[in-house]
């Protein structure tokens, strides 16, 4: 008789261990779970960051990436002119990574006289809403229907002249690579009317 009972009271106690690490797993998760923010509040986060309303995008695409250590989200969405890619930290809210391209190539005009290469530097500089940068780079890349590309470093200097060209159907863009705050930024200004054709900002330690 003892030993029937020793034995279910064995029995009471495993299932006990068992129960309470059900418990602990489902509370654990749940915990982990509650840690990171929701779809919507990254969301909320991608568009303030790309100073982007609501009501202006489309094909909206979020998805939750489970990475043990550094989970995130990955959002992508349109506005009538440019393409969004963004990478949100699921944990801390914090923007990781965001990718802008204009949807449709700019013509630009033969001969068309040049922006300056400090014009370039301010149309990056507010549109990432910053102030003190570091690390400024500048280049004009031109590159012809031939897909011959010429580089020409500018850094801090002005081009008030026009480039030499022949070919109707060269693109000339202004590269502007800087450093501000816990970000780095690489845009590509279009050198003839000053509009933005791309947008890379990174953390600098993901």
């Amino acid at each position: 008789m003892k030993r029937i009972i020793n034995i279910a009271m064995m029995f009471i106690m495993v299932l006990s261990l068992a129960f309470g690490a059900v418990t602990y797993t489902s509370v654990t998760e749940v915990s982990a779970k509650a840690k990171t923010i929701t779809k919507s509040e990254a969301k909320s986060k991608a568009l303030k960051n790309s100073g982007v309303k609501k009501s202006k995008i489309k094909k909206l695409k979020i998805k939750y990436k489970a990475k043990k250590k550094n989970p995130k989200y990955e959002i992508e969405f349109e506005t009538k002119l440019y393409e969004y890619e963004i990478e949100i930290d699921a944990k801390t809210g914090k923007l990781l990574e965001k990718s802008v391209e204009l949807k449709k190539a700019i013509v630009q005009p033969k001969d068309a006289k040049l922006i300056k290469s400090s014009d370039a530097k301010n149309i990056a500089f507010k549109d990432a809403g910053v102030k003190r940068v570091s690390k400024v780079k500048v280049k004009l890349e031109i590159e012809d229907e031939d897909d011959n590309d010429e580089d020409e470093d500018l850094d801090d200097v002005d081009n008030d002249e026009d480039e030499d060209d022949d070919d109707e159907d060269t693109d000339k863009v202004y590269e502007v690579k800087f450093k501000a705050g816990a970000y780095k930024y690489e845009y590509e200004i279009d050198a003839v009317y000053g509009k933005i054709i791309s947008i890379e900002q990174e953390l600098k330690s993901k």
